[in-house]
């Protein structure tokens, strides 16, 4: 999540933040009404869950109240101005990816994508899932096309299979092959705060450290998602690098997954989500779409 002190909606001429849960419960006719803001908090900020912005001092929360001319006002959150410095992000990416390549691709996004008829078929599944949704639109619209953002940076191909391979002893299915460009994400997306807060992930991290050594039993975690329908779409399982406890008492690493579109034979669990990711597959556009990320991930120990 980019910095929300001072954030202000140019379309709106307002400081509210939408969340998740507010666009998921509007109406067609609210999100038609809503939509250019909508796109306009993605590209600058992201969509936060409302427990994103809970207790977070950079926002308020306004409850719902009725105007003088009967309009009706629901609750939201909304960004405090930008007089108090901005906290330090959570947990930084490692030396050489916060430098990576950023692209500086001029296209209309928004148009790409619904020119695109898996998009609307990706917006449809995952619309109250953005993490999940974003994931799926960065692979659509092909990852060296992306526009810049401030929730990621786009690492170009070749770097992870001639660095990352070696430095963490990535083999096997967990090894990046030759060619994979990488999206990695800054320790204040939506996604690593996302990912950091999850209760699931945090027990299977803490069931893989040694209390009678004070050490982790390996030097990769491998962790899966199944709690949290976003956070399943977007990683299912990935595997933590790195991982330690720091001196101030924080468990620090980053997740590391391969975004690719495997073809699933488990209709019976959820047929929906099954055929619209075999239909990814089928239709997919191929492997040249495909790219590993890497998300910080930073929590109280």
């Amino acid at each position: 999540m980019a910095k929300l002190r001072g954030f202000f909606n140019q379309i709106l001429k307002n400081n509210r933040i939408f969340t998740a849960e507010d666009i998921g419960e509007m109406s067609s006719k609210e999100f038609g009404e809503n939509e250019k803001a909508i796109d306009y908090q993605t590209g600058t900020l992201g969509i936060p869950y409302r427990r994103d912005l809970q207790d977070n001092d950079d926002v308020e929360f306004v409850s719902g109240y009725t105007r003088a001319d009967g309009t009706q006002v629901k609750a939201h959150y909304r960004a405090k101005s930008d007089s108090v410095a901005n906290p330090a992000p959570i947990h930084n990416a490692p030396t050489g990816f916060a430098t990576g390549v950023q692209n500086s691709y001029q296209a209309d996004f928004s148009s790409f994508l619904k020119s695109n008829p898996l998009v609307n078929i990706n917006m449809h599944e995952n619309k109250n899932y953005p993490n999940a949704q974003e994931m799926a639109n960065i692979y659509l619209v092909k990852p060296e096309n992306v526009p810049k953002s401030n929730e990621y940076n786009y690492i170009a191909p070749n770097y992870g299979f001639e660095h990352l391979n070696g430095k963490y002893s990535l083999t096997g299915n967990k090894s990046i092959p030759k060619d994979w460009p990488g999206i990695v994400y800054n320790g204040n997306s939506s996604m690593s705060k996302n990912i950091s807060n999850s209760q699931e992930m945090q027990n299977q991290i803490r069931a893989q450290f040694d209390n009678y050594n004070n050490r982790f039993s390996k030097d990769k975690l491998d962790i899966s998602f199944t709690q949290d329908p976003n956070l399943h779409r977007s990683i299912a399982h990935g595997t933590i690098l790195e991982p330690k406890i720091d001196s101030e008492g924080y468990f620090t690493g980053y997740l590391y997954d391969k975004y690719d579109f495997d073809f699933m034979k488990d209709y019976a669990s959820n047929p929906k989500l099954t055929a619209a990711n075999n239909l990814f597959a089928l239709l997919g556009l191929g492997s040249n779409r495909n790219y590993y990320t890497i998300a910080p991930v930073k929590f109280k120990w």
